[in-house]
């Protein structure tokens, strides 16, 4: 069996976990899976890990990152929780079950143990670059992944400034307010990034205070770690603190993972996108591993779809996350104990939109498909070209990225509120 082709598997009432030993890693050769060149310097596994949890509809699979450990995902969290220490089965009976139910899909090997049981994954390392005081998004992405501290590994929070929300300083006052709600201001700094654009800034990153060196220095540093799995960035706004990264050290790219919140694609506009098109294609035309979760706005098909009503937030936000014993002063006034009650006086000052009335959490969407990529589906396309604000593709280009389209909201939004019923901080 074929080891980067595994199956979408049919199954009811049932909970396995699946060792399958691959020889593409001892082949020497590269897999003819149309993967970049990042992708194939991941490509060092000798067995893949299939999670199989129970349903009565198709189960997707898709790639679970653990710093530069690709795991096989299939099926919700909770269920891969309970059951990657579970049964083993031979591989021919795989085989023979996945002939009879499997459609393939291209996927990765993930690292594992090549004994019986498979090992526990590694958190996932991580930095948020954040326009934090745009509108509300931000802020709930912020929390999302403090309070995710059983899956992510926080490396830092960087912030830049976009049109919206004032500049950089503002930005970080309000991504600060998050981390002191958490209780973790002392574990973790809010670090200064760029006002300007990558166009403005680029000519400058050899010089040791350019504008938004201490954030770039920062990614830079940390992608750099000895021996450490590679790092995911993961942008919520424009993309200048990473294209000015990569532009000072191009050498991070095989040590970095792009998941970026932002586009319409294929149609043009989307605010992240505007404001910095510059550095999104540098990005586009770097070898460097690049994701992008698409916002779509208005269209059931982004994370514009993961709306919710301040309704819904009064009814299950309210005193929600760690209880701090100092009170964080909000943006809007008013003195907080909870993000819980922050994240209530958010909505409560926002223009709502849409029938009904809701905001979408655009980025907190995001960074719950770096913690289950089981909720969203991820299409790979050559990489395309952005001219004067729109798409033009370029099907012959061997440097490719990939979408993420089509999420589920009620289990991104199952695992938020559970997240903040029961958050495991960030250390």
């Amino acid at each position: 069996m074929d080891v980067h082709l595994i199956p979408l598997i049919r199954m009811s009432h049932l909970a396995v976990a699946l060792v399958l030993l691959g020889a593409c890693a001892t082949s020497g050769s590269a897999p003819e899976s149309g993967l970049s060149a990042a992708d194939l310097r991941a490509w060092n596994a000798r067995a893949v890990l299939v999670n199989v949890t129970g349903s009565d509809r198709k189960i997707e699979q898709k790639w679970r990152y653990y710093g530069g450990a690709d795991t096989v995902m299939l099926g919700n969290a909770q269920s891969w929780h309970r059951t990657v220490n579970g049964l083993a089965l031979p591989r021919g009976a795989l085989e023979k079950f996945a002939r009879r139910n499997a459609e393939p899909v291209l996927t990765r090997p993930a690292a594992t143990s090549l004994g019986g049981a498979a090992s526990t994954p590694s958190r996932i390392r991580v930095i948020l670059d954040t326009d934090a005081n745009n509108e509300l998004d931000d802020q709930h992405a912020i929390a999302y992944m403090l309070f995710s501290g059983d899956a992510f590994d926080v490396e830092g929070i960087t912030v830049n400034r976009t049109r919206g929300g004032g500049d950089v300083e503002m930005q970080a006052r309000e991504a600060e307010r998050i981390v002191k709600l958490a209780g973790l201001e002392r574990r973790f700094a809010v670090i200064r990034g760029a006002n300007g654009t990558f166009a403005e800034i680029a000519p400058h990153v050899q010089r040791p205070d350019f504008d938004g060196a201490t954030a770039v220095d920062l990614i830079v540093r940390r992608a750099h770690v000895p021996g450490a799995q590679p790092l995911v960035l993961l942008p919520v706004g424009k993309l200048t603190n990473i294209a000015l990264a990569l532009k000072k050290d191009p050498s991070i790219a095989p040590r970095v993972r792009i998941v970026w919140l932002g586009s319409n694609y294929p149609e043009p506009g989307e605010y992240n996108q505007e404001n910095d098109e510059g550095a999104l294609q540098f990005i586009l035309d770097s070898d460097v591993a690049f994701e992008i979760a698409l916002v779509r706005w208005g269209k059931p098909s982004g994370t514009a779809a993961v709306r919710v009503s301040l309704e819904e937030i009064r009814a299950k936000m309210p005193g929600k996350g760690p209880r701090v014993g100092t009170a964080v002063i909000g943006r809007n006034g008013g003195r907080f104990f909870t993000f819980g009650d922050y994240s209530v006086n958010l909505f409560e000052h926002i223009d709502l939109n849409g029938s009904p009335p809701a905001r979408a959490l655009f980025d907190m969407a995001a960074v719950s498909i770096v913690k289950n990529p089981g909720w969203a589906r991820a299409v790979r396309i050559p990489a395309p070209r952005l001219v004067d604000g729109k798409w033009r593709e370029r099907p012959g280009n061997s440097r490719t990225v990939v979408l993420w389209e089509n999420f589920d909201r009620e289990a991104i939004m199952r695992d938020f509120y559970a997240t903040m019923d029961r958050p495991v901080l960030a250390r």
